[in-house]
Parts: C-alpha cells; sequence; structure tokens
C-alpha cells in the first residue's frame, strides 16, 4: 500500500441516551421537513437522533458549527455533506454508528 491513508473518525451512541434536548438542540428545520406525519413514532426518533449526532460529529471534526452543515440525499436514500467532509450513518435498533473523512468515500 502507497500512500497515507485518511483518517477515518468515528461516533456512536444509544438512541436511548441521547437527551430530547440534545436532538433539538442539533437537528435543523430541513433534517425536520423529512419527518412526516404518517412515519412511525420510533421511526422519527431514530431518524433525527441520527442526524444530531451526524451533525454533532461533523461539527466535532471541522470546528464548524452543527447547523452550518448543509446534509443531502442521494438517490439511493443515503446522506451527504454537500459543503464538508465524507460521512455515513448508520443504526441498528437503538444503536447508531456515524463515519467521518475528509477525503474519499467512507462508510459503516
Amino acid at each position: 500500500m502507497t500512500g497515507a491513508a485518511a483518517a477515518v473518525h468515528i461516533y456512536y451512541a444509544d438512541r436511548r441516551a441521547v437527551a430530547d434536548a440534545a436532538v433539538e438542540a442539533l437537528v435543523t428545520a430541513d433534517d425536520r421537513k423529512r419527518v412526516t406525519a404518517t412515519m412511525h413514532a420510533r421511526r422519527s426518533a431514530e431518524y433525527l437522533a441520527g442526524r444530531a449526532l451526524l451533525r454533532h460529529a461533523l461539527a466535532c471534526h471541522t470546528g464548524r458549527n452543527a447547523a452550518s452543515f448543509r446534509i443531502e440525499t442521494s438517490r439511493d436514500g443515503k446522506p451527504f455533506c454537500a459543503d464538508g467532509p465524507a460521512l455515513s450513518v448508520s443504526h441498528s435498533g437503538d444503536l447508531l454508528v456515524c463515519a467521518v473523512a475528509e477525503s474519499g468515500a467512507v462508510g459503516v
């Protein structure tokens, strides 16, 4: 293998341990728009907690304000940061994980 490998930073949380106030402080109005009235309450909570973790990870990684990132969704439903580093987020039940890399693609 040649060259230096890009650093990947991993962030994780148990959704049950994430305070509602922390989620409210981190998610944006755009994040909330994706939550629909027909979405099951558990799925809505998972999505918002995932977005909060994602924004927290981006802020920690870059030093920017968590709300300053423009997170969009690809055609296949994967989030990406239009104005920041590569990222990936996943969840399994109440466990959330996020990866952030300065360059290249990343997945969890």
